[in-house]
């Protein structure tokens, strides 16, 4: 059994391998892209005074540097009488794509977190679009089309990290939406789930929303041709609070105790300037 489950596994492997080779494109293009900043450790790609150099790198140096010391940062007593910090959306402690913070200098993992997240971007619309049925050159060019496009892309001169972490998230989210209405399965419930939740721990709730927004408006198009629209109506309406639950950790604290802009001003202003924080600006 187990042999032909590692034969079944080397045969899907060897026709899936010119996907392969797509995706790994989609990656050069993104390196490409962005050039020598992925082996600078003194330059962060956000321009100087964005969200990124003034507020971010402070609060990911300061919690992950306490988690490198083995102390996760509960409370940040450096903002007038102190605040919650884990309790914070965008500290970003508890998303796997934010712990290269704990092994590279912080200016070099930011910019490999970019990176990561504009591949992640079109591989995730490359997948998407080959599994509708698209050809893989269009399919690249789709995904292309998306990673380097505006409304993602800009947002890396911005500063927005947890915006490029959740925007990149969301094309598995719709395509587990996708599955779920053609095949019915419980893995595409899954993936769109966990896609999901992994947006709540990237720290940014708005796109969170507008991605359930965009997800609710793609079923309803495509729940009309659906076959058995009562399982798919369930499945659907499952979605949602599974990713609630999986995300359980994070999202309680957060819409517990909301930051004021107030909060924000004072922590760009009070947060320790660290070692790891200093370089040029892109």
């Amino acid at each position: 059994m187990i042999k032909q489950n590692l034969l079944d596994l080397c045969r899907w492997a060897r026709e899936q391998r010119t996907h392969f080779y797509w995706c790994l494109g989609l990656g050069a293009l993104a390196a490409l892209t962005l050039g020598q900043y992925l082996t600078d450790s003194g330059t962060m790609l956000s321009r100087e005074g964005t969200d990124t150099f003034s507020q971010l790198v402070y609060t990911y140096a300061l919690g992950f540097d306490e988690l490198l010391r083995g102390h996760l940062v509960k409370w940040n007593p450096y903002v007038y009488g102190g605040q919650p910090f884990l309790g914070q959306f965008q500290t970003g402690l508890l998303y796997p794509g934010n712990w290269l913070f704990m092994g590279l200098p912080i200016a070099l993992a930011l910019n490999w977190i970019i990176f990561a997240h504009a591949w992640l971007m079109g591989a995730g619309v490359y997948g998407w679009a080959v599994w509708r049925g698209t050809r893989s050159l269009s399919a690249f060019l789709a995904g292309a089309a998306v990673m380097l496009g505006g409304p993602f892309f800009l947002h890396i001169y911005s500063g927005h990290i947890p915006h490029l972490e959740c925007m990149a998230l969301a094309p598995f989210v719709l395509w587990g939406v996708d599955g779920w209405l053609r095949r019915r399965h419980a893995g595409w419930i899954m993936l769109s789930a966990s896609a999901a939740a992994l947006q709540i721990y990237a720290g940014h709730p708005q796109y969170f929303y507008y991605t359930a927004i965009v997800s609710g408006l793609f079923a309803l198009v495509f729940l009309a041709d659906a076959q058995r629209k009562k399982s798919a109506v369930i499945g659907l309406l499952a979605i949602y609070p599974l990713a609630l639950v999986l995300s359980a950790r994070n999202c309680c604290r957060g819409w517990r105790r909301p930051a004021s802009r107030c909060d924000q001003a004072a922590l760009i202003m009070s947060l320790p300037r660290c070692s790891r924080c200093r370089g040029r600006i892109f």
